[in-house]
């Protein structure tokens, strides 16, 4: 049984039978579900990042080293010819 509040403009539930409160407890499993669903998904996502950037850094690193060291000579030799 349902009262409408025209007042406040809403419906209030006085009585809920055994088949609604089964509709509701399994849209409320299929929310929770669909939430587990996206938050896994996005848990996915950002480990894949995180294994992409370490790869990216590790490339990073080798590349760097070289840099550093060719960087360090060149500076070297524009001291040895002033």
């Amino acid at each position: 049984m349902s009262q409408y509040d025209a007042e406040g403009g809403s419906l209030t539930i006085n009585t809920i039978s055994d088949l609604d409160k089964e509709r509701l407890f399994r849209a409320a499993l299929n929310e929770e579900t669909d939430v587990n669903t996206l938050l896994s998904y996005y848990r996915d996502r950002i480990n894949e990042f995180d294994r992409h950037r370490e790869e990216w850094l590790e490339k990073f690193n080798k590349v760097r080293t070289p840099q550093d060291e060719a960087h360090r000579q060149t500076w070297e030799l524009q001291k040895k010819k002033r």
